[in-house]
């Protein structure tokens, strides 16, 4: 439980620190890939609209059981920052 808590504040004070000091042009936003719901949801809280998430695995389905397709692969391609989430304790 005190790993989690020191994980979830780590990436509250580290993502915002990143997002605002990394500015490749002034209008435009940075891309981030997020494996889970969880934390795209936590980024776009955080972050409001100065970021682009892509939620990796959809929400109706299982991390675990999820297999990538060509498309999503593209897509983090395309992205600054991949944010993963390990379901494993």
């Amino acid at each position: 439980m005190k790993n989690k808590l020191f994980i979830l504040i780590l990436l509250t004070i580290f993502i915002p620190a990143i997002v605002f000091s990394y500015s490749p042009l002034p209008d435009k936003k940075i891309k981030i890939a997020a494996t889970t719901s969880n934390l795209s949801t936590l980024l776009n809280e955080i972050c409001k609209d100065k970021i682009d998430v892509i939620t990796i695995v959809p929400t109706t389905i299982c991390p675990e059981n999820y297999d990538i397709d060509d498309k999503t692969i593209k897509e983090i391609n395309k992205c600054n920052i991949v944010l993963y989430q390990s379901l494993q304790p």
